[in-house]
């Protein structure tokens, strides 16, 4: 993979992509209609691609979504982080929030589960 697929990656995806968090993890998805674009993200960072039409209709154009999960998320963050713009600050928080997986639930320090917890909300946030 080439500096430039990561660098033309990370302004596709500073433009159109999303770092988020859920009950399930944290993740970096793009949402779009023109699939070889999003089969290059797939093929360059691995993750899933699927089609997400739910509720359009039939005359609309064709929706996929790729998406990365966990380490791989946090490994996409990585490279992507020195070419972000506008999503630099929710790929760095995405990153922390991995850092500090230690433990589940009531077996994490509390300390820790705080800081995760406003990271969390902090992404949320900046997504507002």
């Amino acid at each position: 993979m080439s500096e430039l697929d990561i660098a033309w990656a990370a302004g596709f995806i500073d433009g159109d992509g999303c770092f988020s968090s859920s009950n399930t993890g944290v993740f970096i998805r793009v949402a779009h209609t023109h699939k070889p674009t999003l089969d290059f993200l797939q093929k360059t960072f691995g993750g899933t691609l699927h089609e997400h039409n739910h509720g359009r209709p039939a005359h609309y154009k064709r929706v996929w979504r790729w998406a990365v999960w966990g380490d791989t998320a946090k490994e996409v963050a990585l490279q992507l982080l020195p070419y972000l713009k506008e999503k630099k600050e929710q790929a760095a928080i995405l990153i922390n929030i991995l850092d500090l997986r230690v433990g589940r639930g009531n077996k994490r320090p509390v300390e820790v589960k705080e800081l995760r917890d406003s990271l969390v909300k902090k992404l949320s946030d900046l997504k507002k």
